[in-house]
């Protein structure tokens, strides 16, 4: 189960990558503002990655992860439903001779909501990554959790793929609902990840024999 974890994106993803910077340069956003944007994103990932831990290791890991990752989709979904209203569907080129001029609110609403984003992403990332440890067996471990972080990093490449090729097919909004929806999936697939012990962690096989005997 934990395999079928690492190869499901954990939460929506749209907002962190290649169709983040896309909507940057189209709505507008200059070089200084585009990087001010990923600076800030930055840091608010970083300070609330912190967060996310201490609240894991009071609140239970699973528990945390699952409202971290639906926290992700929230600002995604809250985007795609912007985009519709203001009838910003399909990319359009920053080269385009008279190209459509984003609404003022449009804009803010991209700056508020990938920085709500980037909230949830620092505090779903630190948690993602230790529930592995969770699930790894102790004498292989070093290997076995290089390869769920292998899994994962194929997650973020087929992932810009498949954004950039919807978001030109069916637009923006519906791709951000597609990545929202297909970010959820992986809440269902934390409960099966082993059977818990009383720490919140899952039962090794020595600890499970321990505990028959």
């Amino acid at each position: 189960m934990a395999v079928f974890y690492a190869l499901l994106p954990t939460g929506a993803y749209a907002l962190s990558l290649s169709l983040q910077s896309n909507l940057a340069v189209e709505l507008g956003l200059t070089d200084r503002q585009v990087g001010t944007l990923s600076l800030l994103s930055t840091l608010l990932s970083a300070g609330f990655c912190v967060l996310g831990g201490w609240v894991s290791d009071r609140w239970g890991r699973r528990r945390s992860l699952a409202t971290f990752i639906i926290g992700t989709t929230l600002p995604t979904f809250a985007m795609a439903a912007a985009m519709q209203h203001f009838h910003w569907i399909l990319p359009v080129s920053p080269l385009l001779a008279n190209r459509p001029v984003p609404a003022p609110e449009l804009v803010s609403l991209f700056w508020s909501l990938t920085l709500a984003y980037a909230v949830f992403q620092g505090l779903m990332y630190g948690v993602g990554t230790a529930i592995f440890m969770d699930v790894t067996n102790p004498l292989v471990a070093a290997t076995q959790f290089t390869g769920y972080m292998a899994l994962c990093n194929l997650v973020f490449s087929y992932s810009a793929a498949w954004q950039g090729h919807a978001a030109v097919a069916w637009g923006y909004p519906a791709t951000l609902l597609i990545d929202g929806a297909f970010g959820l999936l992986s809440v269902l697939v934390l409960p099966l990840m082993g059977p818990l012990a009383a720490g919140g962690a899952p039962k090794t096989a020595p600890e499970a024999s321990q505990r028959e005997a």
